[in-house]
């Protein structure tokens, strides 16, 4: 996707550095000589061209610098990487990945690095908060989840095995709690 691997691919660039580097082949400055225009006039106004395309594409721009990013800082770590059915990822509509969470955040660069198509990701409302890792998450445009273990609160008081209980059964009683203030009807 982004190397020249294809021959068009590499004809035209070869053809656009030979014609960008003499003036007589060079479109531009052949079409200016012949309107009466400075060539630089072209280039001012072609450079805010594309400062006005890289404006509306920003994010796209952003999540293709940091998957470069990312990929270089991933393939300092990891050798080699085989990839079992690459060619089995449709380029268009919905596709659900899952990983086997070796690792939470290498499965979605793993995921990030060899996939052609831009993914995004559902991650811990938690994981938003940290410094480097949320604010990465937001320029690839991330969506947080509140997972039933962020919102867990540390209850007051102790709980113990009832030793009165009869032989057999399990009967948990709560010393010093407060259960019945810190929570109500409906709490999840």
């Amino acid at each position: 996707m982004f190397g020249l691997h294809d021959l068009h691919q590499q004809i035209i660039a070869i053809v656009l550095v030979v014609m960008l580097s003499m003036d007589v082949v060079n479109p531009v400055k052949a079409v200016c000589t012949i309107v009466g225009v400075d060539p630089s006039v072209v280039g001012w106004l072609h450079i805010l061209l594309l400062l006005g395309l890289l404006y509306n594409n920003a994010s796209d721009v952003l999540y293709f610098c940091i998957r470069v990013f990312l990929t270089s800082i991933t393939s300092i770590f990891f050798k080699s990487i085989e990839i079992v059915g690459k060619d089995n990822i449709p380029l268009d509509g919905p596709v659900i990945f899952t990983g086997n969470h070796s690792n939470q955040f290498v499965d979605g660069l793993i995921v990030l690095m060899n996939c052609y198509r831009k993914v995004g990701f559902i991650i811990a409302e938690k994981s938003m908060h940290r410094p480097v890792i949320g604010s990465l998450a937001k320029a690839v445009g991330c969506i947080p989840f509140t997972r039933p273990q962020d919102e867990v609160i540390q209850g007051k008081g102790t709980v113990l095995m009832d030793d009165a209980a009869p032989p057999g059964s399990f009967v948990l009683v709560g010393q010093d709690t407060h259960f019945t203030t810190q929570l109500s009807a409906g709490d999840q």
